[in-house]
């Protein structure tokens, strides 16, 4: 079963916008709950936009994915599946 969550869609620069959109569970980065625009997969094999998990890293003593909490890689790869999920959601 899908499960969507009704969350405030974020905008580039990082605010949310004005008007709720219901947007699936698995549409959602894990680390900003937003919606994916530049997904990408970690060597743990999970999956997050892109910014929030160079922030998440930044601000961490270690690079390690943040829901396996496993070290890890810096290198991320474009999870072009993912992408293509949300082109077909909006």
């Amino acid at each position: 079963a899908t499960t969507a969550y009704i969350v405030m869609s974020c905008l580039p620069d990082g605010l949310a916008n004005t008007q709720a959109t219901v947007e699936p569970e698995h549409l959602l980065c894990p680390v900003s709950m937003c919606m994916y625009r530049d997904p990408v997969f970690t060597s743990a094999g999970n999956t997050y936009e892109r910014e929030p998990l160079l922030q998440f890293w930044e601000s961490s003593d270690i690079i390690k994915d943040p829901q396996a909490n496993i070290p890890c890689s810096r290198m991320v790869i474009t999870n072009w599946d993912k992408r293509r999920e949300v082109e077909r959601f909006l």
